[in-house]
């Protein structure tokens, strides 16, 4: 019981000061002077593409490439994860323009911890903090840098994986100097897995909710997802996923004296991939994806597909 207290204690006092490190500015939004164009690449969509480190999809491919069929909530986890991951992504559409898409490859590095602990044998509990950077090797104006919490407790019930989460964000500048973007995001995921013929396959629906700070980006989602993965090999650490989705994304008023309409975003992806393990401590990836981004607005609408190659480092105690 001592034991848990204290990992209770140290659990909460991160959880607290990750969020107290962000969410002050989405507390204070009409004082703050952070302003994007509506046609700045796409910056909400590309930043949200850089999903957290520390992710449900990850720690699924993890729990896979180490032999367990846990997809969500693994052997009970280590109270400490330090992650750092690097990847080289190609895309055809780098700045996410409806027209033609510029070509470009970029860079991104990510560095976050994790804390968490297991309650009564069925509710994980943790808080995340990650820092990341993603530089292009031709348009330097796309570069930025982000800092993202996460808050979030996931539990079983029957069979379905529920996840609770509330993620502030704020993106920065290439200089690490002026705030573009502030974002507070609440989603619940719903999600069940199952396993046919040695393949772990986990159809998900989630909704959210995200307040930002130019309030231009305020806006509701909601979507589907599937994917699957297999390992190929008992005595190769070597595992094949695949996933599609589709969300639609509503806007609350998308800079509405610039535009003059709603914004509402259908995305429909897909991606393919392969993940290779490196004992207990990482592992190395290649990956290829489509997006097709239909938008009501004619500035955010786009087509691209990315291919690239990751590696991620992890230790946990």
């Amino acid at each position: 019981m001592f034991a848990k207290s204290v990992a209770f204690k140290k659990l909460a006092s991160i959880g607290i000061w990750a969020m107290a490190a962000l969410s002050p500015t989405l507390l204070v939004v009409p004082a703050m002077a952070q302003s994007v164009s509506p046609v700045q690449a796409n910056l909400d969509v590309r930043a949200r593409a850089r999903a957290l480190l520390i992710s449900p999809e990850t720690a699924a491919r993890d729990a896979l490439l180490s032999g367990r069929n846990d997809i969500v909530l693994l052997a009970k986890p280590a109270l400490f994860t330090v992650s750092a991951s690097i990847d080289t992504t190609h895309s055809s559409n780098a700045f996410m323009r409806p027209e033609d898409g510029v070509a470009d490859t970029a860079t991104n590095s990510d560095l976050g911890v994790q804390i968490g602990t297991r309650v009564a044998s069925r509710f994980d509990v943790s808080a995340s903090l990650v820092v990341s950077n993603q530089t292009y090797s031709k348009y330097s104006e796309l570069d930025y840098n982000s800092v993202q919490a996460s808050l979030g407790v996931a539990a079983r019930l029957k069979g379905f994986e529920i996840d609770l989460r509330v993620s502030p964000s704020r993106i920065y500048d290439s200089k690490f100097k002026q705030a573009q973007l502030t974002q507070q995001q609440s989603q619940v995921t719903v999600a069940y897995p199952l396993q046919v013929k040695g393949v772990n396959i986990v159809p998900s629906i989630f909704a959210s909710r995200s307040n930002s700070n130019p309030v231009d980006y305020n806006n509701t989602a909601y979507g589907i997802d599937i994917s699957a993965a297999r390992r190929l090999s008992t005595s190769w650490p070597l595992t094949a996923f695949v996933s599609v989705g589709y969300q639609q994304r509503a806007y609350d008023a998308y800079f509405p004296d610039l535009l003059g309409v709603e914004r509402t975003d259908k995305l429909t992806r897909a991606s393919i991939g392969f993940e290779f393990d490196v004992g207990k401590v990482g592992a190395i990836g290649v990956q290829y994806s489509v997006q097709d981004n239909q938008s009501t607005s004619d500035v955010n609408g786009f087509k691209a597909t990315n291919g690239g190659l990751s590696l991620r480092l992890r230790h946990r105690f």
